[in-house]
């Protein structure tokens, strides 16, 4: 699961990832619940390696051998907190990197 701050940042991160030949599925609120639905069950349902961009709308969710991206920090954090408790869930091992750019020296704090 890759973490972005804003929809516009991961629809870019959605495009850019196309383009480099990756297929990867995008969630958030821009979406309609059908389509979120959709792509959390596609998600979830297969074994294959998946990429999964998202700012939001993923809260309880549970996912098997995930690691955690953030493309930036978030803003508050619980959404941090929330973010890397995607991996590791029920006592497995998990792995979640965050980038931290020179803006974000506040959430560092």
């Amino acid at each position: 699961v890759v973490f972005c701050n804003t929809k516009e940042d991961a629809d870019w991160l959605n495009e850019a990832m196309c383009e480099a030949r990756y297929n990867p599925r995008v969630s958030h609120s821009g979406y309609t619940q059908q389509h979120r639905d959709s792509v959390m069950k596609a998600f979830v349902d297969t074994n294959e390696p998946r990429i999964l961009i998202s700012c939001d709308g993923i809260r309880g969710m549970d996912f098997v051998k995930c690691d955690v991206y953030s493309l930036d920090a978030p803003s508050y954090l619980n959404d941090f907190v929330h973010r890397i408790g995607r991996s590791g869930r029920a006592g497995a091992l998990g792995r979640s990197l965050s980038l931290v750019w020179p803006g974000d020296k506040k959430f560092l704090k």
